[in-house]
């Protein structure tokens, strides 16, 4: 009887919930202050990584830049201090744990607590399977997953101990859809989704709903790593587009950003559909990839 009661509790608090939902579809969740926040961002040095830097530093934040290209680093520090913003450099190989953790202790005591970790750093071999060299699959995972990782243990305690932060993992569609000639990117891509998906799961747990998390699954991005494209019904989406949505949405504490958001029926419909069915939709809208610059972003 007991049970019984407490479904009924569950249906009541899931129509809330629903309720709740569909109410902030028409009058979305305000946005958070990061003025003189702590903004961390890997792969700064071009691409998604400074335009992020870009719209903290328009915002008000500190930011400390992270990437082993220190010529482009640098480069994003200069515009984003020309911003007005404050802005430190540290030229660092992610996949290094050791350097990761070293230098994670330098950016405490010269930038202060990070408030917002946006894992961004990514790289892309673009060859069939049987193709791809060890050095590749191993780069690729340890870019695009393994680091995340590093970083997190680096930075999350210090978000748990005082129950505030901002876990931002930039993954991808290729971590909800597998696609030919990116088998590695896609299989990083899925990790790093299911990593976003169980911090959050882990966090709630613990009772730190404080520290907030946003996943981010975007379609191909004209960022440069992408190369050698084709679509039947999508088009490659515009960085500075894509970085505005994902800005907001980071402000506003969304859990997870599909880009564009109309992909999201893809990924329930993939859910639902006989492989049979959904081959034919994938088949349809004709997405193919070509031999990429394997470089990162």
């Amino acid at each position: 009887m007991f049970f019984l009661f407490e479904i009924l509790v569950l249906i009541i608090k899931i129509c809330v919930a629903l309720a709740t939902d569909f109410y902030h579809i028409f009058v979305p969740y305000p946005k958070k202050d990061v003025r003189g926040k702590v903004v961390l961002i890997t792969g700064a040095g071009h691409g998604l990584g400074r335009s992020f830097a870009h719209r903290f530093a328009k915002l008000g934040a500190k930011l400390v830049l992270w990437d082993m290209n220190e010529e482009g680093n640098e480069e994003t520090a200069k515009q984003v201090r020309d911003l007005g913003a404050e802005a430190h450099t540290f030229t660092v190989d992610v996949r290094k744990k050791d350097i990761v953790y070293q230098t994670a202790n330098i950016v405490k005591e010269k930038a202060g607590t990070v408030d917002i970790l946006f894992n961004n750093a990514g790289v892309i071999s673009g060859e069939e399977i049987c193709n791809l060299t060890d050095g590749q699959i191993v780069r690729t995972f340890e870019v695009n997953a393994i680091s995340h990782f590093w970083l997190l243990k680096s930075f999350l305690p210090d978000m748990i101990d005082r129950n505030d932060g901002h876990i931002v993992t930039i993954a991808s569609q290729a971590g909800k859809f597998g696609t030919p000639r990116m088998s590695d990117y896609c299989a990083s891509k899925y990790a790093a989704v299911g990593l976003g998906e169980s911090l959050s799961s882990e966090l709630r747990t613990l009772g730190r709903k404080g520290v907030k998390t946003t996943l981010v699954c975007p379609f191909f991005i004209n960022t440069g790593m992408f190369t050698n494209l084709s679509f039947r019904t999508d088009t490659i989406l515009n960085q500075e587009d894509v970085t505005s949505i994902i800005v907001d949405g980071v402000l506003r504490n969304e859990r997870e950003i599909i880009i564009p958001k109309r992909h999201t029926w893809r990924v329930i419909f993939k859910s639902i559909a006989p492989f049979s069915v959904y081959d034919l939709i994938e088949d349809f809208t004709g997405i193919k990839v070509g031999s990429q610059s394997g470089k990162f972003d």
